[in-house]
């Protein structure tokens, strides 16, 4: 509201509340409502993260399974296994692994998820064996998000070829 004083205008209220800034009160809810904003931001990221390592390690899983099965039902006269690498998985045909091969059926990771660790007991080749779908080359592979500290999951292989997750 305006009130006339001689030439000039002026607005009804004091230059006091103009000039009197924000209270204590007023800074405290703008930092809580920060808070609870990053808050809610965070367990967002660490749900995806969750989210993309259990879908990968699924997907690993599933590929180690194909190649047991393809292996045990003698597919094509011949034996499978796979490969693993910090951002992809290979599903190859044969006793080794050859990086051209054709019949490589390929499945990358990456990028928010990689192999963090290859703990098989020897190289980072699975080969499953005819008629029993045994390993000899058994141990532990780890899928963890990019971003450390974030979620992780093991997958075991078996002497006797089975998978399963820790």
């Amino acid at each position: 509201m305006y009130r006339k004083q001689g030439n000039f205008i002026a607005q009804s209220f004091s230059v006091r509340a103009i000039n009197r800034g924000i209270s204590m009160i007023e800074l405290v809810f703008a930092v809580l409502i920060l808070v609870l904003l990053s808050t809610a931001v965070l367990s967002v990221l660490k749900y995806r993260d969750r989210a993309f390592v259990e879908r990968f390690s699924q997907e690993t899983m599933s590929q180690l399974n194909l190649a047991r099965t393809r292996t045990l039902a003698s597919d094509q006269d011949s034996v499978y296994g796979v490969h693993f690498e910090e951002y992809k998985t290979v599903l190859f045909k044969g006793s080794t692994y050859s990086p051209t091969a054709p019949t490589n059926e390929v499945s990358k990771i990456g990028p928010m998820v990689h192999i963090s660790s290859i703990s098989l007991k020897s190289g980072s080749d699975v080969v499953f064996s005819r008629l029993t779908g045994e390993v000899a080359n058994y141990g532990s592979v780890t899928l963890e998000a990019t971003n450390k500290g974030s979620k992780q999951q093991i997958i075991n292989i078996t002497p006797s070829g089975l998978i399963y997750k820790l």
